[in-house]
């Protein structure tokens, strides 16, 4: 068999972790990580062949690369009845995807398979492109409880993304949580009533959902098959948003966790609520403005429900 196919990949990943205990109260945490990966794809179809009688050669370059950086600055501090944790780190992503895809729709000579080998005075098929992406990020998170049944989680985070438009690329997301242990803070703990907690939460997240490096700005392509000895360039369908917003997704949740009767039986209810805005969308517009589609913050999107879980040890014994 002489139309054949092939792949080959070569991937390497992995991550450095440092971390350093100052005192008994502050540390330091820090980690950097890589992923790079490339493959080739080839397809041949020998010269003579039923669908493509000159032969074809495709050669498909990928390479991908992305570092992390992750650093944090962690105290941990009791007073008395209250106990405190807080963090603050950054991280830094950085993103990196390039291509180059041949494909010769003939061949001068054959059984010979490379991207030079293409026939005289026939198109072929070149695409080459890069994509570079970074995502730079602040947070800071604490943790405060008291007599080890009043929980409080505070968080903030802030994105700078560079697929969003640089005036706009900012987004911070907030998160909040309170939770209180019932059964030890009204001292009602029995063997009907082993456990209840009740808890609440919020929370605010950013995105840049469906965008992609470049798209922000028109861009042009090169056609394939020029026009005569003259180059063919041609805009994309897709009008792009220069001042797309990112999207937002704000939730809140209230919950309530039981056990009953020496924690043989157990109950958790959750009712949660979710709003996504300013969602990004590829949407149809008309032909007649040039384009068939373009990217606009128009959907909103809701959703809520209520969870229930109830479980139970009905039967103990060591006999059994």
């Amino acid at each position: 068999n002489t139309n054949l196919q092939g792949y080959d990949k070569d991937r390497l990943f992995g991550n450095v972790k440092i971390s350093y205990q100052f005192n008994d109260w502050l540390s330091a945490y820090g980690r950097s990580g890589i992923d790079t990966w490339s493959h080739r794809r080839t397809e041949i179809k020998a010269v003579g062949s039923n669908q493509v009688p000159d032969g074809r050669y495709v050669e498909d370059l990928r390479r991908f690369n992305e570092i992390n950086h992750f650093y944090m600055l962690t105290a941990n501090k009791t007073f008395g009845d209250f106990s405190v944790t807080a963090s603050v780190g950054g991280q830094n992503m950085s993103q990196t995807r390039n291509r180059l895809y041949t494909q010769l729709n003939g061949l001068e000579l054959p059984d010979l398979y490379n991207v030079s080998n293409g026939k005289s005075g026939t198109p072929n098929s070149l695409l080459s492109n890069l994509r570079e992406e970074r995502i730079n990020s602040l947070l800071g998170t604490a943790q405060f409880s008291f007599r080890d049944f009043v929980f409080l989680d505070v968080s903030a985070r802030n994105d700078w993304w560079s697929v969003l438009p640089s005036n706009n690329n900012s987004f911070l997301y907030p998160s909040a949580s309170l939770s209180v242990v019932l059964t030890e803070a009204l001292d009602i703990y029995s063997n009907t009533m082993s456990y209840l907690k009740l808890r609440g939460g919020w929370s605010q997240v950013g995105s840049a959902g469906v965008l992609a490096p470049y798209q922000l700005q028109q861009n042009y392509s090169f056609r394939t098959t020029p026009f005569g000895d003259k180059p063919l360039a041609f805009n994309q369908n897709t009008l792009n948003n220069p001042n797309i917003k990112p999207e937002t997704t704000t939730g809140y949740e209230f919950g309530l966790a039981g056990r009953f009767f020496n924690n043989r039986l157990n109950l958790d209810v959750t009712y949660y609520n979710q709003a996504s805005e300013d969602l990004i969308v590829r949407v149809e517009v008309s032909p007649t403005s040039g384009y068939k589609f373009a990217f606009q913050n128009i959907g909103r999107m809701e959703n809520e429900g209520l969870e229930i879980q109830f479980g139970g040890n009905i039967v103990e014994t060591r006999d059994f």
